[in-house]
């Protein structure tokens, strides 16, 4: 890390590494689709115990902040407990494993043992992204909703996959269901931060590692068309690289009285400019080739016309650009790379002798993280970098 403020440049750290882990490492995931007809879906009672219940758990668990650094993950996983316990669930079955300041959960479902074949898992994570009140039209912390949304941070990453599951175990438990191999609910405590929780359970729980497959919660989802037909079901069938960068611009300051023709601040302002200018080259493959082919029918319209055409041909730059600005499917066009966090500067009167990016990039699948350090470096066009990783 470049620390001479008289060496003026920009100093690119990989500040973090975490690659989201698909379900456990040493799991194998099973992946289903189904795609959903109009004609296929079976009117619902959302009055039905079911229902309810789902929503109970559902308005509980938002109400609770699970931002990272609060400790308040093991409240949930301490009522998510207590709710399975009160259905039916042996309490031997359903453990509050403590992490930290963190919390995951895990509630087996006993089978006959019929089958004879391992374990599936059922994953979800009960921890969410912060989230500045101010910053929100509605509560972050408060379930709401209008005709068609249900609105809160984590509503859908992912407590709607935690409350779904668990409701679900709960229905089954009271009508007497016995599935032919074991199920087991594993819910992490850190997934949007450390992911300590995950790595715990995936390296020191034998019992769960070895389960034939998983099913994750947080990934896929169904879309449904403005008068409430089923359009399509997703699942993922790869994940994006995670990665993190900051940039960081030195300079010598000095006193706000005494501007200097350079400034820290306004060389980070061009590099950020010249970041957002930037589209990283449109990628594809035979899977998103036929996801686009399939939702673009089922969608129709203009969206769905610009999904069937990059299908059928994925350079054309008309049905890409089409999609770039779809933020539910750039991500699966193309890496992308935002900024997220700005820090600068240490006081109103002195000129700013550092200023840093936060630079948060999404790899396409296969590309290597490596490529994508370059490109930005060539994007942002510095020649005056006098760190180590500049050489």
């Amino acid at each position: 890390m470049q620390t001479d403020h008289e060496e003026r440049g920009f100093t690119p750290r990989l500040k973090t590494a975490i690659y989201k882990e698909i379900a456990m490492k040493k799991i194998i995931l099973f992946l289903t689709a189904i795609v959903a007809s109009s004609g296929t879906v079976a009117e619902q009672d959302i009055n039905s115990e079911h229902a309810q219940k789902t929503l109970e758990i559902y308005t509980h668990i938002i109400s609770v902040e699970t931002s990272k650094n609060l400790g308040n993950v093991p409240e949930v996983a301490n009522y998510l407990a207590s709710e399975l316990i009160a259905a039916g669930f042996p309490e031997e079955d359903v453990e509050v494993l403590p992490v930290g300041e963190t919390a995951a959960l895990i509630a087996r479902y006993r089978s006959d043992g019929s089958s004879g074949k391992a374990p599936i898992l059922l994953l979800g994570h009960m921890d969410v992204v912060e989230a500045l009140e101010q910053d929100w039209e509605r509560p972050p912390f408060e379930l709401t909703k209008d005709d068609s949304y249900f609105y809160a941070r984590g509503s859908v990453d992912n407590k709607f996959g935690v409350a779904q599951i668990t409701s679900t175990f709960i229905r089954l438990m009271k009508e007497g269901f016995v599935p032919n191999r074991d199920l087991i609910i594993v819910f992490s405590g850190d997934e949007e931060s450390t992911m300590i929780s995950t790595r715990v359970l995936a390296y020191e729980r034998k019992d769960i590692a070895e389960a034939e497959f998983a099913l994750n919660s947080d990934a896929g989802g169904g879309h449904l068309s403005a008068d409430g037909k089923a359009v399509v079901y997703l699942i993922q069938a790869a994940e994006k690289t995670y990665v993190t960068w900051e940039i960081t611009v030195r300079n010598p300051g000095g006193h706000s009285s005494r501007p200097r023709p350079d400034n820290a601040i306004y060389d980070l302002a061009k590099a950020i400019t010249k970041i957002q200018g930037y589209q990283f080259p449109v990628r594809w493959s035979d899977m998103t080739l036929k996801f686009f082919e399939e939702t673009g029918q089922q969608l129709g319209g203009e969206l769905g016309e610009a999904m069937m055409q990059f299908a059928q041909n994925p350079e054309h730059q008309a049905a890409a650009d089409r999609l770039a600005i779809e933020s539910s499917y750039v991500g699966t066009t193309r890496t992308t790379c935002v900024v997220t966090m700005l820090q600068a500067g240490h006081a109103e009167n002195a000129l700013p002798q550092s200023a840093t990016a936060t630079v948060n990039c999404r790899v396409f699948p296969g590309v290597p993280v490596a490529e994508v350090k370059k490109t930005l470096e060539q994007v942002i066009g510095n020649d005056k970098c006098q760190h180590p990783e500049c050489k």
